[in-house]
């Protein structure tokens, strides 16, 4: 009789978690959706150990956080049996990530999501955390954001050789807004997104053209080391004279 009741109790637990896990994403979809007036894109994000990382098996709860799409969500009870996890359901964007482990501290870690970013990252853990709680806050990065050679001047430039006259004229006569990219560690241009949703099809076909354009850009860094990052201007800077 125990048995069953403690059966039932935990069947009511996993169904309150699989509802909790379902309206989290249902949220951070919705949220990203309203931000840029589209469909949004998922990916899979795998996450490795590092070599001298401890093995772990179950982490209780990833936390993922967006300055960009000021959301934050979690992912909880995600399990391995070879340490190597899958995060389904992944939007573009920058994110800070942080876990919580029974009895490991798995350093937070700052990523990028897109379709030309690194899809597998690794991550460290080290014996020692209480039950349900993240290790530490996220960590201060050290980031370098992707820059252009030349300056603006120069990617301007760049932007514009590719437009014919009529082109540039239409771009004048629009007003300003912005647009948001990937720049990955490879030096590759990524999911070129506007952050507004009334841009007619035309502009962005034109802005899309001038910023596929654009070949000589420096990839960001973090803690040092080339990395995907995210890059937003706005339509006057890429079309000054």
């Amino acid at each position: 009789m125990v048995s069953l009741v403690h059966r039932s109790k935990m069947k009511k637990y996993f169904i309150r978690i699989e509802i909790l896990k379902k309206f989290l994403l249902l949220l951070f979809f919705m949220h990203s959706s309203n931000l840029f007036g589209q469909e949004p894109t998922l990916h899979v994000l795998k996450m490795r150990p590092s070599g001298k990382s401890a093995y772990v098996t179950l982490i209780d709860t990833i936390y993922f956080e967006s300055e960009l799409r000021e959301m934050k969500s979690a992912y909880t009870n995600m399990t391995s049996e070879d340490s190597v996890f899958e995060i389904p359901n992944l939007q573009n964007g920058k994110y800070i990530i942080a876990f919580a482990s029974n009895g490991f501290c798995i350093e937070p870690m700052e990523i990028c999501v897109c379709a030309r970013c690194e899809d597998t990252i690794e991550y460290f853990a080290s014996p020692g955390n209480s039950p349900g709680q993240p290790c530490s806050s996220p960590a201060a990065f050290r980031s370098e954001h992707p820059r252009y050679r030349g300056g603006n001047l120069a990617l301007a430039n760049d932007f514009k050789s590719s437009l014919d006259k009529n082109q540039k004229n239409i771009l004048l006569q629009e007003k300003n807004f912005q647009i948001h990219f990937f720049v990955t560690k490879n030096n590759l241009i990524s999911d070129i997104n506007f952050l507004q949703d009334n841009i007619s099809e035309e502009i962005k076909t034109i802005v899309i053209k001038g910023i596929t354009n654009t070949k000589n850009w420096i990839p960001g860094k973090l803690n040092g080391k080339p990395a995907d990052d995210e890059f937003t201007i706005d339509k006057q800077t890429l079309i000054k004279n």
